[in-house]
């Protein structure tokens, strides 16, 4: 049973997370996906922010950490840098997004159950995305290969189902700090993905940059136990 307060909230994080990840595949079709990773990496330091706003005290090394943090991400998003700058601000937006969500998940009531939490939020999603997708594309079955149906039953599985899940349990159940560790990995993996699978280019740039971000991300996590 979900109650009224619990059910919007649902909605509202529904709305935003995987609102985020719409808005992340509009701009991914302009900027490379290791250098969006990298950007959504960043969502520690919008939590520590979103958190200080709301009357937390962050430790006394996580405001280092952010400003390390935004320093990377000065790097990845000045203009000149080869990607779109339209597309760059879209992925920091996508960001901003999901440690809201995430923030606005820890706050408020949310369904006691997390199967039932990750559900209502699929569905809210869904029923937001659904309409701006049938808008926008008007695919032919003529367009789908067999890479583009695996890609697809991929992000549904794993993306969805799987991942989702697991991160909207950890939620509930795991301090947001250390549910914010995912942000170690996630740009690797994306980064070295990229070039291996994808054929993208690591510049050094990049490489800088993303160092720039991980380390502000470390100092953050580390900062509280």
């Amino acid at each position: 049973r979900v109650r009224r307060a619990e059910l919007a909230t649902a909605l509202l994080v529904g709305a935003l997370m995987p609102g985020a990840s719409e808005v992340l595949f509009i701009a991914e079709r302009a900027i490379a996906t290791g250098l969006s990773a990298l950007i959504i990496g960043a969502v520690p330091l919008w939590v520590v922010l979103l958190r200080t706003f709301g009357g937390d005290r962050p430790p006394a090394a996580a405001p280092g950490g952010v400003v390390v943090g935004f320093a990377g991400l000065a790097i990845l998003v000045r203009p000149g840098g080869g990607s779109p700058l339209w597309a760059l601000l879209i992925v920091v937006g996508s960001s901003v997004m999901w440690a809201t969500g995430s923030f606005l998940s820890s706050r408020l009531p949310m369904p006691a159950d997390s199967f039932a939490a990750t559900s209502i939020e699929m569905l809210a999603g869904g029923a937001i995305l659904l309409p701006i997708g049938l808008l926008t594309t008007h695919p032919h079955f003529s367009d789908f290969s067999a890479r583009s149906i695996f890609g697809w039953c991929y992000l549904v599985t794993a993306g969805s189902l799987v991942g989702y899940t697991a991160y909207v349990w950890l939620l509930d159940n795991a301090p947001l700090g250390t549910v914010a560790t995912y942000a170690y990995v996630n740009p690797i993996v994306a980064v070295a993905l990229g070039a291996l699978v994808g054929g993208e280019t690591i510049s050094s740039r990049v490489v800088v940059a993303g160092a720039v971000i991980i380390a502000g991300v470390i100092v953050i996590v580390r900062a509280k136990k």
